[in-house]
């Protein structure tokens, strides 16, 4: 550049020369003061021009992050993040005030370049309590996976989110217990059926594919590795009919996958599951969820459908709205979903309404507020908030609420 920049020094100066020879010249027409003044300003901002180059440091290409990709680049770094909350909540039975941990985290994550174009990947995620040690969960209780990434797309395995939990992009916008998305459309609030769908599953191979014009696929399997003996010695009574049950702590084998486009903007999925339900023995329980969002300019809204079905009797449709505009430093928040019922006149449906107000303190830190209500049909089989380390259930039938004021911190 430095070789250029002195070539360019010498025409420009021997441009100079000519024109100032030409203004002496003997020449019919003598350049004007102003015509000389507007040739030596446009010399000059060329000059500037060019020392602008050389003074420019080169600005490395943005990397695109997909799923999978732990970092931008080789190495290992620490993330995490510190989120409590005081919170109130009342069950319809009792008033509680708590400190509520809401998933602190701590983790590294990394990536090294291997041969033919592949990328080794890495993740390592622990669950913290920062108010109660006794609540820590063991190593890598998180999302933790080993995975190879190539123009393939990417293989993991380990301890990971199902397909069905991850889709959830510009719908599930609240956090802590205000998420309608956690609660109703994954059934976890509902015990209708004994199981829900917001799931972490452990010994499990996943695979996520390209970007291919905004759309994604993602597929999950986790293998039975404890095969159960079913003496039939032990039963349960389900609808009418007697049914052997699974020894405690027993695994199942579990199908899971997605498919999204999203261009930025807007975006629509469809994601399935599929797992032994532990009481029927021999049927799968399986849910299936469609989303739809818009993320434009200070607003983003959207809504979600689900449907869980034992395969036995029952089957509920389940139905959420959401919503958030960002005024910069204040972020509001909104949620709306509805549980069905299990059957026809089960009464065992209900409600929820979550509020949520964001106050960004700098870019890592948020004070947040959050307000939920379920309103319970006649004979719901306990609502459940449990996204915190603090679990609450309600009596059947009963109605709840739960209020909290917190702080999020990512590092």
């Amino acid at each position: 550049m430095s070789k250029q920049f002195s070539v360019r020094q010498n025409k420009i100066a021997l441009a100079v020369m000519v024109a100032f020879g030409a203004s002496f010249s003997t020449s019919h027409v003598l350049a004007s003061e102003a015509d000389v003044l507007n040739k030596i300003e446009a010399l000059q901002a060329e000059i500037d021009s060019l020392k602008a180059q050389v003074a420019a440091k080169p600005v490395a290409a943005p990397v695109a992050v997909t799923e999978g990709k732990s970092a931008s680049k080789d190495g290992i770094e620490w993330y995490g993040r510190l989120d409590l909350v005081a919170e109130s909540n009342d069950d319809g039975t009792a008033k509680r005030t708590y400190l509520q941990n809401i998933s602190s985290r701590l983790g590294l994550k990394g990536q090294r370049q291997l041969v033919n174009g592949l990328t080794g990947l890495i993740q390592v995620e622990t669950g913290i309590a920062p108010d109660e040690s006794s609540n820590s969960k063991t190593f890598a209780s998180r999302n933790s996976y080993l995975g190879l990434q190539g123009d393939f797309g990417t293989f993991a395995a380990g301890t990971y989110d199902t397909p069905f939990k991850k889709l959830d992009e510009n719908v599930s916008l609240l956090w802590g217990n205000a998420d309608a998305m956690e609660h109703i459309i994954h059934g976890k609030g509902s015990q209708a059926f004994g199981v829900n769908f917001h799931t972490r599953l452990v010994n499990t191979f996943q695979y996520w594919s390209p970007k291919f014009s905004g759309f994604q696929v993602k597929l999950a399997y986790s293998p039975d590795e404890q095969k159960d003996t079913y003496d039939g010695k032990t039963a349960s009574v389900v609808n009418g009919k007697t049914m052997p049950v699974a020894p405690a702590g027993a695994n199942r084998s579990f199908f899971g996958s997605s498919v999204e486009y999203n261009n930025g903007i807007f975006n629509v999925g469809l994601a399935t599951d599929a797992k032994q339900d532990p009481i029927l023995l021999g049927k799968d329980i399986t849910a299936t969820k469609l989303l739809v969002g818009v993320k434009q300019n200070n607003w983003t809204y959207g809504g979600a459908y689900s449907t869980i079905d034992n395969n036995d009797g029952l089957k509920a449709s389940n139905w959420m709205v959401s919503g958030q505009y960002d005024m910069g430093s204040v972020v509001l928040k909104a949620n709306y979903g509805v549980a069905g019922e299990s059957k026809d006149n089960a009464q065992d449906g209900g409600k929820m309404l979550g509020l949520e107000a964001d106050f960004r303190l700098d870019k890592a830190t948020t004070a947040y507020f959050y307000y939920a209500d379920y309103r319970a049909d006649s004979k719901a089989k306990g609502f459940k908030f449990d996204a915190g380390d603090n679990s609450t259930k309600t009596a059947i039938g009963k109605d709840a609420n739960v209020l909290g004021i917190g702080i999020r911190y990512n590092f």
